[in-house]
């Protein structure tokens, strides 16, 4: 590999896996170019996910140096190589410069970075596939069931994995206003509702045993406000004309 940057193979009229040269480039030139973005590129992207093995060995000595606490420039990163005998194997110096040469800012990494993986996914079900069509030709012992699940798992782990650094779209707070929300249910309105009910208080204020009380009260049908837990309760709270638990008849 020269000094010159790598050229794509989208004139040769070759029918190569899906992969993007120039992504790999860019993600490697910005990351020599500012390694501030190093998170941008780590977060999303493996070593082993470059179509170009010698970016994979370039992506991997970035990430060995700034994750030693240094500083990840052509020098620097060059010296790492050479340390594991893998200086020229990338390209040596030369390539380094070119790459950090080929990109005008780093602020784009990211996105270069989502490209890289994308690509690399998209290899990932090339070779499922080819790897489900060799069990299918030579099942032998394995029935179709068993191929196809061993295969959905498989798939299912690419999908995990093309969604796992997706970016949230999220929701905010004048969105969250215009949504219509349902009244709330209650098992005992005001003071327990359905669904995940928060019960707060300092350490041995009777919480658990007061939950414990209204659980029971609830299945055995009995009148939660002349248990002995609930006589302990102050006589002022409000909630508990309005509590359900307090009428004469309950459900089975």
């Amino acid at each position: 590999m020269g000094a010159a940057l790598l050229s794509t193979d989208a004139e040769s009229g070759e029918r190569r896996p899906p992969h993007s040269t120039e992504a790999e480039q860019s993600v490697l030139g910005g990351l020599l170019l500012d390694n501030s973005r190093w998170r941008d590129a780590a977060t999303v992207l493996a070593a082993a996910e470059f179509y170009t093995q010698e970016h994979g060995l370039i992506f991997k000595a970035i990430c060995d140096v700034i994750g030693a606490g240094g500083a990840a420039d052509v020098i620097t990163v060059f010296e790492h190589l050479q340390r594991h005998d893998i200086g020229n194997a990338v390209g040596g110096l030369s390539y380094l410069n070119a790459l950090a040469q080929s990109v005008p800012s780093a602020a784009n990494l990211r996105r270069y970075a989502e490209i890289v993986h994308e690509h690399a996914i998209l290899r990932g079900v090339i070779a499922l596939g080819d790897a489900v069509a060799t069990e299918a030709f030579n099942a032998r012992s394995k029935s179709a069931s068993q191929i196809i699940a061993a295969a959905m798992v498989r798939l299912s782990s690419l999908g995990a994995a093309a969604d796992a650094h997706q970016e949230s779209q999220g929701i905010d707070a004048a969105e969250l206003l215009a949504l219509e929300m349902p009244d709330p249910a209650f098992i005992c309105e005001p003071f327990v509702g359905e669904g995940l009910t928060l019960l707060a208080g300092p350490p041995k204020t009777g919480k658990t045993t007061l939950m414990r009380q209204l659980t029971h009260a609830r299945t055995a049908a009995v009148n939660f406000w002349e248990s002995g837990a609930a006589r302990r309760i102050s006589s002022s709270c409000h909630w508990k004309k309005a509590c359900g638990l307090c009428g004469e008849s309950f459900p089975g």
